[in-house]
């Protein structure tokens, strides 16, 4: 009769616990692989399982199997992580490098909204923030040093909406006339 490396689970497990929870799972085989080294048998399920139950000193080999196993498992696992790192600083990089090729497009553009929108979008959250921080500020400390009456505050919440809607107004066209003239030179650049 065959057996598969999941029959004799339990039979390694008794002597390498490790070893034994991993060959009844999709890496059997590679952990059957190794095992069979360690006892000097055949790689197949059959001969694994006769060579534990035919020598009571098998232990010991499979324990020294188990240990070489885990350090093998924790370098690949290392391995693979500096991989995974090393591909992400790559992909980080280029996306940088892409950013910051097209700032340098946009600087060398002829049309002012192309090299000019990323100071305009800035200058205007700038300015809006400073119209809103006046703004409150100027409410409130009416309101505690002026005797003024406290019914402003309650107009806060709206002049807030008043300059998001702005700030909405205002940044949007500048965002959009640059993506249409950036589309365009993207296009002629395409062509050429």
């Amino acid at each position: 009769m065959s057996l598969s490396w999941s029959d004799i689970k339990s039979d390694v497990a008794a002597v390498a616990p490790f070893a034994g929870t991993l060959i009844g799972g999709p890496a059997g085989a590679a952990v059957g692989g190794v095992l069979a080294k360690a006892l000097g048998a055949d790689p197949t399920p059959n001969a694994v399982q006769a060579a534990i139950q035919a020598d009571p000193a098998v232990a010991e080999k499979l324990q020294e199997a188990e240990i070489q196993f885990q350090s093998e498992v924790a370098a690949l696992v290392e391995k693979q992580n500096e991989a995974t790192l090393q591909a992400d600083a790559t992909e980080d990089t280029q996306q940088a490098q892409a950013v910051a090729t097209t700032m340098q497009a946009e600087d060398k553009s002829e049309h002012f909204l192309t090299y000019s929108w990323r100071p305009l979008v800035g200058y205007a959250l700038f300015i809006i923030t400073i119209i809103t921080g006046l703004t409150i500020f100027a409410a409130y400390t009416g309101v505690m040093f002026c005797n003024k009456d406290p019914k402003i505050l309650s107009e806060l919440p709206n002049m807030i909406a008043a300059l998001s809607a702005l700030t909405g107004t205002s940044l949007m066209p500048i965002l959009g006339i640059t993506a249409y003239h950036r589309g365009k030179m993207q296009v002629l650049q395409a062509g050429a």
